[in-house]
């Protein structure tokens, strides 16, 4: 999906070097090194022990990135001709095999939303960021799923000391259909599976009131899950301090290529009714478990009515317009529902790296807009008019 299908085919322009980008190739967070199927924790030590991982072996660099330099080349004005001109799509260096996609057919549409002084500016960024466990100091950590509680904190003041503010699953969603007003700069907490209330009380609740901070549940709505862990979570639904999105029910048993169409199917509608029931809502997002997925189950995922997904690969930063996507992720043709994270232990360096795509971003599209305002004028006459 990297063209966006209006009469003419976008232009790809390279906007230059990314220095950086972590290429993770990763199932997902229980994956066992043999890829054998790890225990779920038991909902009592979910905070605290979650499942052993391996995650395959990666090339990054987190000491030092590289200044992304856009490209200021000027795109040709349309003509009065009857065939559009195309509209260039930004482009970052991103990791081999790793494109970004539209998913907007309509070029008007595209270029309303995105020059509408109302909505959020080119450039404004989102970056999940998983989250697992968080070891208190004197813990071992021997899994890569577990962060420190000293890294964690230094993390979140970095985000705050460079501007991030959190958004909801609902405001993700509004930006990436609407572009709507959010942060320029944006991440998503997301905390998988369950977790007991100390855990939030201990790690979210005191920036949630210091810096109106958000937080993001993947739940797991197993029939395990005991009544004084709903009740621990459910307090913490009507105020919004969690957020609660869908996660499966088994979980431990991903949706991948070898599990039946029925299997798939009571993972992805199964926690919708529990959920409602016990927080008060429709879950609207899935958070793939250990970040697997098919074609097959991304469209029963849009039959049951989510709206975004989430796989657990950290492809880049997420823009209006423009997703991050590897092969696996292009092959379900719905870049919506398998959206990239990124790990917390490299969340430092995400939020770095994130931060150089946005800056690239705004100066293509300070040059890309005369372009753009000209075929809206040109090819767009029964939209709204822009200034």
């Amino acid at each position: 999906m990297a063209i966006r299908h209006f009469p003419l085919s976008r232009i790809f322009l390279w906007v230059g070097s990314l220095g950086s980008i972590f290429v993770l190739s990763l199932s997902a967070c229980t994956v066992s090194p043999a890829g054998g199927i790890a225990a779920s924790p038991s909902p009592a030590a979910v905070i605290d022990t979650p499942a052993p991982s391996q995650r395959p072996a990666f090339t990054a660099t987190t000491t030092q990135t590289a200044t992304v330099t856009p490209s200021l080349t000027p795109s040709p004005i349309p003509s009065a001709t009857a065939t559009p001109a195309p509209i260039p799509l930004f482009q970052a260096k991103l990791p081999a095999g790793v494109t970004p996609e539209s998913y907007i057919q309509d070029a008007c549409k595209v270029i309303e939303l995105r020059w509408s002084p109302q909505n959020s500016a080119p450039g404004t960024i989102v970056v999940p960021v998983m989250i697992h466990s968080i070891a208190k100091p004197g813990r071992p950590i021997s899994d890569d799923t577990t962060i420190s509680e000293e890294y964690y904190l230094r993390f979140i003041e970095y985000a705050h000391q460079n501007g991030f503010e959190t958004i909801t699953t609902a405001q993700l969603v509004d930006f990436l259909q609407n572009n709507a007003k959010i942060p320029a700069r944006s991440m998503m907490l997301i905390v998988d599976d369950r977790k007991r209330a100390e855990f939030y009380d201990t790690y979210f609740i005191p920036y949630i009131k210091k810096y109106h901070y958000t937080v993001t549940n993947a739940w797991i709505a197993h029939p395990d899950t005991p009544d004084y862990l709903w009740k621990e979570n459910e307090q913490f639904a009507p105020g919004g301090e969690v957020d609660f999105q869908a996660h499966g029910v088994i979980h431990n048993t991903p949706i991948d290529s070898s599990v039946t169409e029925a299997y798939a199917r009571s993972e992805i509608f199964g926690p919708i009714q529990p959920m409602e029931t016990h927080f008060g809502k429709r879950p609207i997002a899935f958070i793939w478990p250990r970040g697997l997925f098919t074609p097959q189950a991304v469209q029963i995922a849009r039959e049951a009515k989510y709206q975004v997904g989430f796989t657990a690969t950290p492809r880049g930063p997420l823009l209006f317009d423009w997703i991050p996507q590897g092969p696996e992720e292009r092959a379900a043709s719905d870049p919506l529902m398998v959206l990239p994270r990124y790990w917390d232990t490299t969340a430092i360096a995400a939020l770095t790296e994130a931060m150089q795509v946005s800056q690239a971003a705004q100066a293509f599209y300070a040059d890309q807009r005369p372009t753009d305002l000209a075929y809206y004028a040109q090819y767009c006459q029964s939209y709204p008019p822009l200034q």
